[in-house]
């Protein structure tokens, strides 16, 4: 069987949030790969730029350790680790961009991250891989009505080194 790579892993991750019921506040084109940063160009900058409505999810991959199962060196657990940037904006104010507002109006930062948990922790994404461990969240950017912070998962695959 092929190796997984990256950008199948990527994708399955996508598919899974663009159906997900959990999330089903964000629109599915709002939620994507990221695309890089231009030079000079600030995080906030980005996500006005990338995104036409909030809420946003970007999935970026974060890098990956690994460690051999065998002697001969040919089966890899690898740990891969995804970042998740989740992004809220609103004219009335930073603090409704982090805690959400009346009655739906916009769901918030902080309910995002709650409810990427619910969906993240313990899924396979419908590939031969152990369910995702949540690993930690930080802020990223707040202010100027935005609010941004990057959640991150481990996602354990198993390798095979081709001969």
């Amino acid at each position: 069987m092929p190796n997984l790579t990256i950008k199948e892993i990527e994708a399955a991750i996508i598919s899974t949030l663009r159906a997900s019921t959990r999330v089903a506040y964000i629109n599915d084109e709002d939620i994507r790969g990221f695309e890089g940063v231009g030079e000079r160009e600030t995080i906030d900058r980005y996500l006005t730029r990338s995104f036409s409505r909030f809420p946003a999810i970007l999935v970026v991959y974060g890098g990956a350790t690994g460690e051999s199962r065998d002697t001969q060196q040919f089966n890899w657990t690898v740990e891969t680790e995804w970042g998740l940037i989740v992004a809220d904006k609103t004219l009335r104010g930073t603090g409704e961009a982090i805690r959400g507002g009346p009655a739906g109006e916009n769901p918030g930062a902080y309910r995002i991250l709650d409810d990427l948990f619910d969906e993240m922790v313990g899924n396979r994404f419908g590939l031969p891989i152990d369910g995702a461990e949540y690993l930690r969240d930080r802020v990223v950017f707040v202010g100027g009505g935005i609010a941004a912070y990057a959640v991150d998962y481990r996602i354990r695959i198993v390798k095979q080194r081709q001969v």
